[in-house]
């Protein structure tokens, strides 16, 4: 028998029948890691937690975290594993610790259940107190929601920004709601929402998480793929997400889907010759026989690195669930004209006032009922073209993680104070006043 505590860790893990794929998945990864690996202790806690011990997970993280509370901080990975112990044990005191001791934030976390018509899964209320706390409440019911480790590791990504903003001096108290999921529907702030007023827009955290897309960034700059040698082209690939067909309604069919509406048109006569666009991977489609008839269309290509993109020189950004958050990004970083299809829901980012038609990027209507010409267009003017995804480039190339973070300062200040003035208007109408 193991005499140690971390003996007995190591049996029970290397030990478990457990053959659900998540978990093969995470014993996979641990055995990938070297004996003397400081990582495993992370994993190991991380797969005790999926094997229904959520205690002796929760102790041996919290443990990681006072002994790695730097390399945390460096390693993007490492944190994600950080939250997603953390919350499956609903136990945040560990965060609370580490986020002390790397950013100097006093932040706490809490939980609560809203009885209302909302669904407020995907919403965290963020509160600023007047001593320079912070509290970050999350709902109950935020452990059953089925992308938990998705919202939670976006928020954690987001978190940067939010310490930043903790920081700066003279922030006034308040209270107002983050939604984490792909958009958000309720007032506050948001990654990506359409154009309402109420819906006040940040940086991604995928771009935070990236630096900017400073590899993305650097790999498109120079030298780059001179333009003479891209291939005259407009580019897509990516899979069949999305909600709503191209009028903005519920989809009905999966050919209703727009980017598998814009993968027809590659396969048309007219479209043959002008567009390489394909689909790379059936997801979001539950009907066994329904993937099977879309792997089966001849619409089905294999996935291009991203390094390779600019080989192309026209590129086409359309919408999936919502906007394609690295997807834009990167495809004005190439230097190559942008084709950005119009969203069928309006949503948008935080950066979509410094897109400019025509000037750099072009844009298409939802229905793709202008696609083909405005691409036979491009291709027929050279060196307009080539100005437009020059100006997109220099669009992507100003905007850094650290200067973004500065400007949504006064996004934020906005949220917080839009939120303070309907709370007073809210109460002013429960009084009478």
């Amino acid at each position: 028998m193991p005499r140690t505590r971390g003996e007995q860790v190591s049996q029970l893990v290397t030990a478990s029948e457990s053959d659900t794929p998540e978990v093969a998945a995470l014993r996979a990864g641990i055995a990938a890691l070297a004996e003397g690996d400081f990582r495993r202790r992370i994993h190991e806690a991380d797969l005790l937690v999926h094997l229904g011990m959520p205690d002796l997970g929760r102790d041996m993280c919290h443990a990681f975290i006072a002994d790695h509370a730097p390399q945390v901080a460096e390693d993007s990975d490492l944190f994600d594993v950080v939250l997603s112990v953390a919350f499956r044990t609903r136990d945040l005191d560990g965060l609370a610790d580490y986020l002390r001791t790397i950013y100097g934030a006093r932040v706490e976390f809490r939980f609560e259940s809203v009885e209302n018509s909302f669904n407020m899964t995907g919403v965290v209320r963020w509160t600023l107190n007047r001593d320079g706390s912070a509290a970050f409440t999350f709902q109950d019911n935020i452990f059953v929601h089925p992308y938990l480790d998705v919202i939670v590791r976006h928020w954690g990504q987001e978190l940067p920004l939010l310490l930043y903003y903790q920081g700066l001096p003279d922030v006034p108290p308040g209270e107002v709601l983050l939604s984490v999921e792909d958009h958000g529907t309720l007032p506050g702030l948001m990654y990506c929402g359409g154009p309402a007023p109420e819906f006040h827009l940040i940086p991604d955290p995928i771009f935070l998480a990236g630096n900017g897309y400073e590899e993305v960034k650097r790999t498109y700059g120079s030298p780059g793929i001179p333009w003479q040698e891209r291939r005259p082209t407009a580019f897509w690939r990516g899979t069949t997400t999305g909600w709503h067909d191209c009028r903005g309604e519920p989809l009905e069919h999966w050919r209703d889907l727009p980017r598998i509406r814009l993968c027809e048109l590659g396969t048309t006569a007219a479209g043959a010759d002008l567009l390489d666009v394909g689909i790379t991977g059936v997801v979001q489609v539950e009907d066994p026989s329904a993937v099977a008839e879309v792997e089966r269309s001849g619409l089905m290509k294999r996935p291009t690195p991203w390094r390779d993109f600019q080989a192309r020189k026209l590129q086409i950004d359309i919408d999936g669930n919502t906007n394609s958050w690295p997807g834009l990004f990167m495809k004005l970083a190439t230097g190559s004209p942008v084709l950005k299809v119009a969203s069928p829901g309006g949503f948008r980012q935080w950066f979509y006032d410094r897109l400019i038609p025509w000037y750099n990027f072009v844009p298409v209507a939802a229905d793709l009922s202008d696609l083909l010409d405005k691409v036979a267009w491009l291709l027929a003017r050279d060196e307009v073209a080539h100005q437009i995804g020059r100006n997109g480039q220099l669009l992507a190339d100003s905007m850094t993680k650290r200067g973004e973070m500065v400007l949504a300062e006064r996004t934020i200040r906005a949220a917080f104070a839009q939120a303070g003035a309907d709370r007073r208007d809210a109460w002013k109408q429960a009084v009478g006043l």
